[in-house]
Protein backbone atom coordinates (compact mmCIF):
# COMPACT_ATOMS: atom_id res chain seq x y z
CA UNK A 1 0.00 0.00 0.00
CA UNK A 2 1.79 3.24 -0.90
CA UNK A 3 2.48 5.81 1.83
CA UNK A 4 -0.57 8.00 1.35
CA UNK A 5 -2.77 5.00 2.39
CA UNK A 6 -4.94 5.27 -1.33
CA UNK A 7 -4.12 3.37 -4.50
CA UNK A 8 -3.22 4.55 -7.60
CA UNK A 9 -5.81 4.88 -10.35
CA UNK A 10 -6.64 2.02 -11.50
CA UNK A 11 -4.63 1.31 -15.00
CA UNK A 12 -2.17 3.50 -13.76
CA UNK A 13 1.68 2.79 -14.27
CA UNK A 14 2.09 3.42 -10.31
CA UNK A 15 -0.49 0.77 -9.48
CA UNK A 16 1.37 -1.58 -12.23
CA UNK A 17 4.44 -1.30 -10.20
CA UNK A 18 2.99 -1.69 -6.63
CA UNK A 19 1.44 -5.05 -7.50
CA UNK A 20 4.75 -5.93 -8.88
CA UNK A 21 6.69 -5.08 -5.99
CA UNK A 22 3.95 -6.88 -3.86
CA UNK A 23 4.29 -9.35 -6.15
CA UNK A 24 8.57 -9.81 -5.76
CA UNK A 25 7.25 -10.10 -1.92
CA UNK A 26 5.04 -12.63 -2.35
CA UNK A 27 7.34 -15.30 -4.72
CA UNK A 28 10.26 -14.84 -2.29
CA UNK A 29 8.20 -16.02 0.60
CA UNK A 30 6.35 -18.95 -1.68
CA UNK A 31 10.02 -19.48 -2.09
CA UNK A 32 11.30 -19.57 1.57
CA UNK A 33 7.67 -21.81 1.95
CA UNK A 34 6.16 -19.04 4.01
CA UNK A 35 2.99 -19.70 3.11
CA UNK A 36 0.95 -17.78 5.70
CA UNK A 37 3.24 -14.69 4.54
CA UNK A 38 3.05 -15.91 0.31
CA UNK A 39 -0.81 -15.40 0.95
CA UNK A 40 -1.55 -12.05 3.26
CA UNK A 41 1.28 -10.39 0.36
CA UNK A 42 -0.60 -11.54 -2.59
CA UNK A 43 -3.65 -10.43 -0.60
CA UNK A 44 -2.66 -7.55 -0.39
CA UNK A 45 -1.72 -7.50 -4.40
CA UNK A 46 -5.02 -8.19 -4.77
CA UNK A 47 -6.51 -5.59 -3.40
CA UNK A 48 -3.83 -3.15 -5.27
CA UNK A 49 -4.89 -4.95 -8.85
CA UNK A 50 -7.88 -7.15 -8.88
CA UNK A 51 -7.42 -7.46 -12.47
CA UNK A 52 -3.73 -9.30 -12.69
CA UNK A 53 -4.52 -12.69 -13.30
CA UNK A 54 -1.28 -13.82 -12.50
CA UNK A 55 -1.00 -12.80 -9.06
CA UNK A 56 -4.30 -14.41 -8.61
CA UNK A 57 -2.37 -17.73 -10.13
CA UNK A 58 0.21 -16.61 -7.75
CA UNK A 59 -2.28 -17.54 -4.64
CA UNK A 60 -3.23 -20.97 -5.93
CA UNK A 61 0.63 -21.76 -5.42
CA UNK A 62 0.32 -20.48 -1.69
CA UNK A 63 -3.02 -22.59 -1.39
CA UNK A 64 -3.42 -25.99 -1.59
CA UNK A 65 -7.26 -28.36 -2.32
CA UNK A 66 -10.49 -26.08 -3.14
CA UNK A 67 -8.76 -22.52 -2.48
CA UNK A 68 -6.30 -23.05 -5.10
CA UNK A 69 -8.65 -24.85 -7.35
CA UNK A 70 -10.96 -21.73 -6.83
CA UNK A 71 -8.36 -18.94 -7.99
CA UNK A 72 -7.45 -21.28 -10.95
CA UNK A 73 -11.11 -21.15 -11.73
CA UNK A 74 -11.65 -17.82 -11.80
CA UNK A 75 -8.31 -16.92 -13.51
CA UNK A 76 -9.48 -18.46 -16.36
CA UNK A 77 -13.28 -17.50 -16.18
CA UNK A 78 -11.40 -14.22 -16.73
CA UNK A 79 -9.21 -15.17 -19.47
CA UNK A 80 -9.78 -18.70 -20.69
CA UNK A 81 -6.64 -18.70 -22.56
CA UNK A 82 -3.99 -18.36 -19.71
CA UNK A 83 -1.74 -21.02 -20.34
CA UNK A 84 -0.02 -21.03 -16.75
CA UNK A 85 -3.90 -21.60 -15.15
CA UNK A 86 -4.31 -24.60 -16.66
CA UNK A 87 -1.13 -25.72 -16.23
CA UNK A 88 -1.30 -25.34 -12.49
CA UNK A 89 -5.01 -26.66 -12.24
CA UNK A 90 -4.15 -29.69 -14.14
CA UNK A 91 -1.82 -30.33 -11.48
CA UNK A 92 -3.94 -29.63 -8.92
CA UNK A 93 -6.09 -32.41 -10.74
CA UNK A 94 -2.97 -34.96 -11.21
CA UNK A 95 -2.10 -34.44 -7.40
CA UNK A 96 -6.32 -35.86 -7.02
CA UNK A 97 -5.67 -38.60 -9.30
CA UNK A 98 -8.27 -37.35 -12.11
CA UNK A 99 -5.75 -37.98 -14.89
CA UNK A 100 -8.66 -37.36 -17.55
CA UNK A 101 -9.26 -33.75 -16.20
CA UNK A 102 -5.06 -33.59 -15.82
CA UNK A 103 -4.85 -34.31 -19.32
CA UNK A 104 -7.31 -31.93 -20.45
CA UNK A 105 -5.89 -29.10 -18.59
CA UNK A 106 -2.07 -29.98 -19.61
CA UNK A 107 -3.38 -30.08 -23.30
CA UNK A 108 -4.84 -26.61 -23.32
CA UNK A 109 -1.52 -25.03 -22.47
CA UNK A 110 0.26 -26.49 -25.32
CA UNK A 111 -2.40 -25.49 -27.67
CA UNK A 112 -2.33 -21.73 -26.17
CA UNK A 113 0.98 -20.99 -25.52
CA UNK A 114 3.36 -24.04 -27.03
CA UNK A 115 6.73 -23.10 -26.44
CA UNK A 116 6.32 -21.66 -22.82
CA UNK A 117 8.76 -22.09 -20.63
CA UNK A 118 6.11 -22.17 -17.77
CA UNK A 119 5.40 -25.80 -18.81
CA UNK A 120 5.65 -28.67 -15.81
CA UNK A 121 8.83 -30.80 -16.68
CA UNK A 122 5.68 -33.51 -17.52
CA UNK A 123 3.92 -31.62 -19.72
CA UNK A 124 7.03 -30.56 -21.98
CA UNK A 125 8.77 -34.40 -21.98
CA UNK A 126 5.58 -35.60 -23.24
CA UNK A 127 5.73 -33.00 -26.25
CA UNK A 128 6.45 -34.15 -30.20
Amino acid sequence: MPRSGKLPEKGSSRRGRLSRRIGGRARRALVNKDFDKAIATINDAIKSDAENLRIIVARGWAYEGDVAMADYNLALQKRPNLAAAYNDRGTMYLRKGALQSALDDFSSPIKYAPTGSWLTPAVRASRP
